[in-house]
């Protein structure tokens, strides 16, 4: 887990996910993020250039304004995807 008070920024900042591959030695390549809020889950990670999942909660009601990686709707659907 990455706090922000830790990284000194916050999502969607590009620092924030710097410092969290600086951390965790991720691979960018090999990472998903999974995240409820578009602006700053979603475009942050997009921006860091990671793969997003986006949980959309209510298709319904809220479209996202540019495409993440994938779209789930129940977090079943990212069993098959991890």
């Amino acid at each position: 887990v990455v706090l922000s008070d830790e990284a000194g920024a916050n999502k969607p900042a590009p620092q924030f996910f710097d410092f969290a591959f600086a951390q965790t030695r991720a691979d960018r390549a090999r990472t998903l993020m999974i995240g409820d809020n578009f602006s700053t889950d979603i475009v942050g990670a997009m921006n860091a250039g990671i793969d997003t999942a986006f949980f959309n909660r209510h298709p319904d009601t809220f479209t996202a304004p540019s495409a993440p990686t994938r779209e789930v709707h129940r977090l079943e659907e990212l069993n098959s995807w991890l």
